[in-house]
């Protein structure tokens, strides 16, 4: 099936467990989800990059039974190969023609700010009117939206790609799409910091 592959989907989750917000029943809708996408006529040249948060063992003792089986379900898909917990998300995003990642964990932001497509799948819809909503097309609330927004940037023309980052997505960055938010984020922290401490050094004088 791998041959026949014309585009590829990377997709992350968070954290899931019975103790955090999305709950067990919440991941078994997630790994349910993915795998419904998967057997839609239109997702049978497509590939899913699975980038879960937690390694193999982790995910056994923190699902219910339920929740793991559908986990292990995916897992087995012969068109979504499972990455290792400890890979870095940047590649699977590299190698995405869509990013999907549970709502709101940062792999989305990030793949936005290299101008890569990317939404937020809210499971449930658990977390409706966030922040990212206010973004046009970018969080799905349930099965259906998530369906539309997959095929909605799939087939999103570069350009209006492009309008659409430099409109709505680019501000949110400083205006620069080039993978460097972080990086700069950190360097202001850290001049900010010394800025500090020499007024410190100047009153002590």
């Amino acid at each position: 099936d791998c041959q026949l592959v014309e585009e590829v989907i990377a997709v992350f989750d968070t954290t899931l467990s019975v103790h955090t917000a999305y709950g067990s029943g919440g991941a078994e809708e997630f790994f349910c989800t993915i795998l419904d996408l998967l057997s839609r006529q239109e997702w049978s040249k497509r590939l899913i990059l699975y980038k879960p948060k937690n390694d193999f063992a982790t995910l056994r003792s923190d699902l219910t039974p339920e929740a793991f089986a559908a986990y292990e379900r995916l897992r087995a898909h012969p068109r979504c190969i499972t990455l290792e917990a400890t890979m870095s998300p940047g590649v699977a995003i590299a190698e995405a023609d869509l990013t999907i990642s549970i709502a709101y964990t940062s792999t989305t932001v990030e793949a936005l700010g290299t101008s890569r497509r990317a939404i937020y799948y809210d499971p449930g819809g658990k977390f409706p009117k966030s922040y990212y909503d206010g973004f046009p097309n970018l969080v799905a609330h349930n099965y259906d939206e998530l369906v539309r927004l997959c095929e909605f940037w799939l087939s999103l023309p570069k350009a209006a790609l492009r309008d659409y980052l430099d409109h709505y997505v680019a501000p949110e960055f400083g205006g620069r799409l080039d993978g460097g938010a972080i990086e700069r984020f950190r360097a202001a922290l850290v001049s900010n910091n010394h800025s500090g401490k020499d007024k410190d050094s100047s009153r002590n004088e």
